[in-house]
Order: C-alpha cells, then sequence, then structure tokens
C-alpha cells in the first residue's frame, strides 16, 4: 500500500512538472517570436532611442502580460530602448545572457536572473540583430516573469507529506511548497 501511494504522489508530481515545464517552453517560443517581429520594425532600431520607441515597447509589454521589460540594447551592452526605462546609463554587457547573445545565431534563454530594470527575478530571452555583414547592430531582449511559476507551484494539488521544490541550474531553490 506505502509503495503504491509513493508510486501515486510520483507520477502526480512528474505530470504537474511536465506541465509546468510545458508552459515555460509555450511562454519562451512566444517570447522568441516578439523578437523576430521587434527586430523587423526599424522604429524599434538599437540606434534609436527616442521616446516613441520607449513608448511602443511600453505597449507591447501592456498586451504580454508573463513579462515585465522588452527592449533592445547596443551593441556594447548599453539599453537603447525599453519599456521600463532605466533611471540612469544602464549596460548589460557584464551580463552571460547578453554575450551568449552576441556570440549566438538564435534566441538565448538565461538561467534565472535578477533583472536590472525591473530588480526582480526573470529569465531573459535575447536575439542579436545583425546586419548583411554579419555585425551585431542590436541585442533584443524580452525578460519573462517567474509569478506564473509561482502561481503554477502553489496551483500545484499536493497531498499531506508531499513537497514540491523548483530549483535552477544551480540548485539554488526559487520556491517550495509543502
Amino acid at each position: 500500500d506505502r509503495n503504491r501511494q509513493i508510486d501515486a504522489a510520483k507520477a502526480t508530481l512528474l505530470s504537474e512538472a511536465r506541465a509546468i515545464a510545458a508552459r515555460q517552453e509555450v511562454l519562451v517560443e512566444r517570447a522568441e517570436a516578439i523578437l523576430n517581429g521587434l527586430m523587423l520594425s526599424a522604429a524599434l532600431d538599437a540606434s534609436n532611442s527616442s521616446v516613441d520607441c520607449s513608448a511602443q515597447f511600453a505597449e507591447l509589454l501592456a498586451r504580454a502580460a508573463d513579462y515585465v521589460q522588452v527592449g533592445v540594447a547596443r551593441p556594447d551592452g548599453e539599453v537603447a530602448c525599453s519599456a521600463i526605462a532605466p533611471k540612469d546609463r544602464e549596460t548589460f554587457a557584464d551580463r552571460a545572457w547578453f554575450q551568449q547573445a552576441l556570440k549566438a545565431r538564435a534566441a538565448v534563454v538565461s538561467d534565472v536572473v535578477i533583472g536590472k530594470l525591473v530588480g526582480k527575478p526573470i529569465i531573459s530571452v535575447s536575439r542579436a540583430k545583425r546586419d548583411r555583414t554579419d555585425r551585431v547592430v542590436g541585442v533584443y531582449f524580452v525578460a519573462l516573469s517567474l509569478e506564473w511559476l509561482g502561481r503554477a507551484v502553489t496551483d500545484t494539488r499536493l497531498k499531506m507529506g508531499e513537497r514540491l521544490a523548483v530549483l535552477e541550474a544551480e540548485n539554488s531553490r526559487l520556491r517550495e511548497m509543502h
């Protein structure tokens, strides 16, 4: 009986974990689609740091509830334009996701980091835009909020004695439910 209960609990938790992973995959794919669309707009180019650019990013962000920031940085890492503007000049040059995006041909998904512009845990999805000579002209980014993950874990129906913990790659505990 006890072994059957343990096996049933494992199966339930595995199913819940798979559903959460599938939701994250959908959110990342959606972020990639957003990035691809942004890269096609000349008005949202890294060389454009106008108020209109920020307003367009803010409008996009208002329609994308699971994301907390969207923008573009120059190849040197300085934020050119974003939905939530930095208070001072801000650079992502020191961020691993930014360095990876500069080298990659496809979108890059970060580990969980504290967003410089939003000040809370996020997953950054970014992609470098290149010119005809293959030179990076900007790095577009979308910050995925982890609030959806907290809600998903909270909504997980755990029975008495069951425990679910969400860990990132380096075993930092993000959320634990009993």
